[in-house]
């Protein structure tokens, strides 16, 4: 029939026409063929297997894969009719060139991967080496309300039937269930605490890696990956990096292994006294900022600590942020490494000159200097002076008159000042500053103008049970002084007078070590009538004089009791 086509479309003789057609290479039935994609039309896909032939493989058997035209493709003769055409599929010729792998497993006994590729009536199509196999649903494990099993999911099956005639392939994924459980259960029996065993990194997530140990997975924590914590676990291991590892703990009930990485590298402490001896320089990058100062990272593994009083010379930073960052590198000398407690101290003020050296030179007593209040205690104030220096003004030197509980009820931080050294304090380095230096100190002024009995006027500022605080304004000078209770006018108490009214008293005692002068009320309305009956004394004495003086007639008696009498009437108006 195709030489009597022939012969009508080429007019060709019979004989040459036969001896053409013998000569014409077209693919046998059976045959693998590699052919080109030359066109997809639909769900078909046409393919150029030469000798003039072009044959037609259905879109379906390339998966989910759609061919490139001019794609070299390798495909199964199926039935070959010469100028007819050819039938070929590929499904088949994938079968053939992985039936010997195929076969293999199948008669081994051996688990493979295979890739889901599509859900059909009664289970799953699973792809194994480049071919479909059917797996029922009642041998798919998948079973229960929770459904894993979907599209595109690699999962371990056995397979359990493989026809070559037929094309025919059957897995099963429960029985790779089952089997892998009992290799399992057998591997972990095998492995104990101790052991060092090799494996592959099979997944990383936040907080560590999964290893696979031979058919087992074994867990390493962050921690135990290297003896310093890294920022990101990829800096470390990479996914499918082989790797050894120490068993730390085996739980076969929850088939749990874990792993340590780091316990089978130097530790490295080992060396750490050797390497960084006290006194040496060294350089690090700033990894942790605290409140109290700022880790330093020497190497992986070993961090040292530069406590925020070692951060510069004088007055430290409020926080250690004020000088460094995170990621800084910074230089810093060792002061002290504690190798069984895995610290090492540095200071980065020691890189530098310690102005403390000239301190003397630069502030001896009795020089004035410009200053910063930033912080009390309770016995005084912090002040910052040039160069970094501190310097501590007693509670006590901020006034000559005046006394406080607390520096802060004299000052405020924050507040800049002039001060004057009054000494050096070498072991604590301060420099020891007053206020009340500054100006002449009035106590003997004070003694020499308030003796005692001295009646002088003072404002009340506070009323306690125990008396009253007054204030007296002086020559120069203004101090608080005090009227005890049994001090004040008889029958009077202290919330009887008003803050901020002023009243009459003598000068009970002077103390200019507690810088405290005790007034009396009383004293002085008794020192009034005592000055008003010596008036009164001397008074008479003035008229009887005068009388003598003049011999006067009548009685001296009766002169005197007239001038009594007079002396009262005056008194009562």
């Amino acid at each position: 029939m195709e030489l009597d086509l022939l012969k009508e479309v080429e007019g060709l003789p019979e004989d040459l026409l036969k001896e053409g057609l013998e000569k014409m290479d077209l693919p046998k039935e059976g045959e693998l063929v590699e052919g080109v994609v030359a066109k997809v039309e639909g769900d078909l896909v046409f393919i150029d297997v030469g000798g003039k032939s072009e044959g037609v493989v259905p879109l379906s058997e390339f998966g989910d894969k759609i061919p490139r035209i001019g794609e070299k493709v390798l495909v199964y003769v199926e039935k070959a009719e010469g100028t007819k055409g050819v039938k070929l599929s590929k499904y088949k010729a994938d079968f053939e060139r992985a039936w010997d792998r195929i076969w293999e497993a199948f008669q081994s006994g051996e688990l493979v991967e295979g890739r889901i590729t599509k859900r059909v009536k009664g289970g799953f199509m699973v792809n194994i080496f480049g071919v479909e196999a059917f797996m029922p649903r009642s041998l798919s494990g998948d079973v229960g309300k929770t459904r894993t099993l979907s599209v595109g999911k690699t999962v371990r099956v056995k397979i359990i039937k493989a026809d070559r005639l037929r094309k025919t392939i059957i897995v099963s994924r429960k029985d790779a269930i089952e089997e892998e459980e009992i290799a399992v259960k057998k591997r972990l029996a095998e492995l104990k605490p101790g052991m060092v065993v090799e494996g592959y990194v099979s997944g990383i997530i936040e907080h560590g890696i999964f290893v696979d140990i031979g058919g087992v997975e074994g867990f390493v924590h962050i921690s135990e990956l290297a003896w310093h914590r890294p920022k990101k676990i990829e800096d470390v291991v990479k996914q499918g990096q082989k790797i050894t590892a120490k068993i730390l703990d085996v739980d076969p009930e929850k088939k749990r292994i874990s792993l340590s990485v780091k316990q089978l590298l130097p530790h490295p402490w080992e060396k750490v006294a050797e390497k960084y001896p006290i006194g040496s320089k060294v350089k690090g990058r700033v990894k942790r900022i605290v409140d109290y100062g700022a880790f330093v990272e020497l190497e992986p593994g070993v961090e040292g600590l530069v406590h925020i009083s070692e951060m510069r010379w004088g007055r430290p930073p409020s926080h250690p942020s004020e000088l460094l960052k995170e990621g800084d590198e910074i230089e810093a000398i060792v002061l002290n490494v504690d190798v069984e407690r895995q610290r090492i101290s540095l200071g980065i003020k020691q890189t530098q000159p310690d102005p403390w050296t000239t301190v003397h030179e630069r502030y001896a007593p009795g020089t004035k200097v410009e200053g910063k209040i930033y912080d009390f205690d309770q016995y005084g104030a912090f002040v910052e002076l040039p160069d970094g220096l501190v310097g501590y003004l007693h509670v006590a030197n901020i006034s000559w008159t005046r006394k406080f509980k607390h520096p802060s009820d004299a000052l405020r931080k924050g507040k800049r000042a002039t001060f004057k050294v009054i000494d050096i304090d070498d072991r604590q380095r301060f420099v020891e500053l007053s206020l009340k230096h500054l100006v002449e100190n009035p106590w003997p002024k004070i003694q020499e103008q308030l003796s005692e009995g001295t009646v002088v006027s003072v404002k009340v500022v506070g009323a306690s049970e125990a008396g009253l605080i007054v204030m007296l304004k002086g020559d120069g000078y203004e101090i608080e002084g005090f009227v005890p209770r049994s001090q004040l006018a008889k029958g009077k108490r202290p919330s009887d007078y008003e803050i901020g009214s002023e009243i009459r008293v003598a000068v009970m005692s002077v103390d200019p070590n507690r810088k405290r002068i005790l007034f009396s009320e009383r004293k002085y309305l008794q020192m009034e009538r005592e000055a008003e009956r010596l008036k009164e004394r001397k008074e008479i004495e003035r008229v009887s004089k005068r009388l003598k003086k003049e011999k006067a007639v009548v009685s001296l008696g009766d002169i005197l009791k007239s001038e009594i009498e007079r002396l009262k009437q005056m008194k009562e108006e």
